[in-house]
């Protein structure tokens, strides 16, 4: 009995060990830091996206804002026309 507890210690043992970053907390802290960093990463390129978008965005927004205008316009000469004709 006191061999199967020997054991069966050796065996969680052999089996912690095998994962550097259960044993060497410097490895289990660069392991975080790189997940830190990928996730770092992602969010940069998805703000940068996201400019990206609101550029295009502002630029159709810019678009729909003159051919209001143009359309405003001509509605109004259309308008005084209409009004001179009668």
């Amino acid at each position: 009995e006191d061999e199967d507890l020997k054991w069966g210690k050796l065996e969680e043992l052999l089996k912690k060990y095998q994962d550097p970053k259960e044993v060497d907390k410097l490895e289990k802290l660069k392991d975080e830091l790189k997940q830190v960093e990928e996730i770092c990463h992602k969010n940069l390129n998805d703000l940068l996206k996201r400019g990206e978008d609101l550029d295009k965005l502002m630029e159709k927004s810019k678009d729909v804002s003159n051919l209001s205008l143009d359309f405003y316009k001509q509605a109004k000469k259309a308008n005084s026309r209409c009004c001179s004709l009668s």
